[in-house]
């Protein structure tokens, strides 16, 4: 027996998408303005966590990197877009055009430098540093603070 999809208006697909903070305030389709406002939700309070345990510069201090964007503001991208409920680490440059970083970072970061070959790029820094010390050097922050 085929199941039939059912069109409730708090479908699981509608339901995710009314929950995600990452969700923006869009202009009107005629309009030549860029959305003017996105909702952030909770990711304030997780971005004021992320700098009282310094996670970038913890990160930052065991990654060396040339690339534009450091190791540890990649990750606290990351950070942010997991907790809105998206697991994998691609199309962080999707999130990144829907949120307003420099408010949440304190630091504007070009989607464009969000491309999943840097995201990539980024995991080999974190794995030739060491992900087990990386993590044990952030707990520590947090019993510190």
């Amino acid at each position: 027996m085929e199941r039939e999809h059912s069109a409730h208006p708090l479908s699981d697909d509608s339901r995710d998408k009314a929950n995600r903070p990452s969700e923006i305030a869009a202009t009107d389709d005629n309009s030549s303005e860029s959305p003017s406002a996105c909702v952030v939700g909770f990711l304030p309070i997780i971005a004021q966590y992320m700098k009282r345990l310094r996670i970038k510069e913890i990160i930052d201090e065991n990654t060396p990197s040339q690339m534009r964007v450091s190791c540890g503001s990649m990750v606290e991208v990351m950070i942010l877009d997991t907790l809105c409920g998206r697991s994998p680490f691609y199309r962080l440059e999707d999130f990144a055009r829907r949120m307003d970083l420099e408010l949440l970072l304190g630091r504007a970061i070009a989607p464009s430098e969000l491309r999943d070959h840097n995201v990539g790029r980024v995991m080999d820094h974190i794995h030739k540093a060491g992900a087990h010390r990386l993590f044990m050097d952030i707990a520590q922050e947090a019993v510190r603070v």
